[in-house]
């Protein structure tokens, strides 16, 4: 081995034998020194494109373009997805507090007659949210009730859904004369069946909102999947074929139709 302090007593052999880089190096300075290299001017380089070098640079970035956004999509759509999980996260907590607070009932989707009786309004009446006073169909963009991949007349019909529940778990808080709504009692929600609100969709005639809106309140019937041409209100499968959804038990979860099928009778939609 060569110690520091060493160096300048070698010979050039010497450093070659225990450098072997040193070696290209003093035949590249030799090189140089005679003359064998030369260095190409910039302006010996023609500055213009051919069109047909040109069409290959575009046709590149065409495919990087197609390979990325994909990818980019994806990414954005977990997003969404993470983001719906922290808003039914919130959500969760606060229908078990309103249950601690009214003898173990849950919210219902709805109590009588009319908009300001919708789950969504009337937890902000009660002080559980803040005050849900946005009339504007696009606007309520960061309100919790909706989750982010919803972009459509963003009103209080259009949150996140709550089963209508039966008469066994819970009481009637109002017949619509098409439906009962019901506030279920928490200790009879099993989480392994039953669910407090999730991902939803609207049964409506124009296909193109399935995806990108809400329905406050979900059918009942049997676990099924449903045709889009349905006009029932369903649990939407919109983050890649799952639903995020707020349990009894606190937890938020994403699940998919195998869940759905030995549940409390839910309806579903996939995409």
């Amino acid at each position: 081995s060569i110690r520091y302090g060493q160096m300048d007593m070698l010979s050039s052999k010497q450093i070659t034998e225990s450098f072997p880089v040193a070696l290209w190096l003093i035949a590249l300075k030799k090189q140089l020194t005679k003359g064998e290299i030369t260095m190409k001017r910039s302006s010996d380089f023609s500055n213009n494109f051919t069109l047909v070098e040109l069409l290959v640079v575009i046709a590149i970035i065409a495919i990087l373009a197609s390979m990325l956004l994909p990818a980019l999509n994806k990414s954005r759509e977990k997003a969404k997805s993470i983001a719906c999980i922290g808003n039914l996260r919130q959500l969760g907590q606060t229908f078990l507090s309103y249950a601690n607070d009214y003898n173990d009932y849950t919210p219902s989707a709805r109590f009588q007659v009319g908009s300001t009786s919708i789950w969504r309004t009337n937890l902000g009446v009660l002080g559980y949210l803040k005050p849900y006073t946005n009339t504007n169909l696009t606007a309520n963009i960061n309100d919790l009730a909706f989750c982010p991949i919803t972009n459509i007349k963003r009103c209080v019909y259009n949150t996140y859904g709550i089963p209508l529940g039966t008469f066994s778990i819970g009481g009637e808080t109002y017949d619509s004369g098409s439906y009962k709504y019901y506030s279920r009692l928490i200790r009879k929600l099993n989480s392994k069946k039953h669910l407090l609100l999730t991902d939803s969709r609207p049964g409506l005639g124009d296909t193109s909102q399935y995806y990108t809106n809400g329905a406050f309140y979900i059918n009942m019937g049997g676990g099924t999947k449903l045709p889009l041409s349905s006009t029932l209100r369903a649990i939407s499968l919109r983050h890649h074929r799952q639903f995020n959804a707020a349990y009894p038990d606190g937890s938020v979860l994403a699940n998919n139709h195998e869940w759905i099928k030995q549940s409390d009778r839910y309806y579903y939609v996939e995409f």
